[in-house]
């Protein structure tokens, strides 16, 4: 995990990134460790197409699925190049934070190489 960190992101607060990688042959990355900051958007480099799907924690032990409201998997659909995505509302508030390829029920291993998303936090 590689952190950066910043000021004058939205309003003024602070900024950091954390990249978080997942493995090649792995569908799950190692945790993002968030602290007092949410994911505010995903820097996405171009890898074996799926969606993207999150885990989280309060405490960096046991992680959940995340779901929105509805009972529905929180999802980033698929693509196959570089993109930067703002993040779901769903991931505020979490302090740790897991990034899969592919969803809870069919994750796709990432089969060309070690994947790096950046995480973009902000208050």
């Amino acid at each position: 995990m590689t952190i950066t960190s910043g000021s004058g992101g939205r309003g003024g607060g602070s900024t950091r990134q954390v990249d978080v990688i997942i493995a090649d042959e792995t569908s799950l990355s190692a945790a993002g460790a968030l602290g007092d900051l949410s994911v505010i958007g995903l820097v996405v480099p171009t890898f074996d197409s799926a969606a993207l799907t999150f885990q989280v924690s309060t405490v960096g032990t046991t992680y959940y699925n995340l779901y929105d409201e509805a009972g529905n998997e929180v999802v980033i659909p698929a693509s196959t190049f570089n993109r930067v995505v703002a993040a779901p509302l769903e991931l505020r508030g979490w302090r740790f934070v897991k990034v899969r390829s592919g969803t809870s029920a069919a994750a796709v291993n990432q089969t060309t190489a070690a994947v790096t998303i950046t995480l973009q936090l902000g208050e």
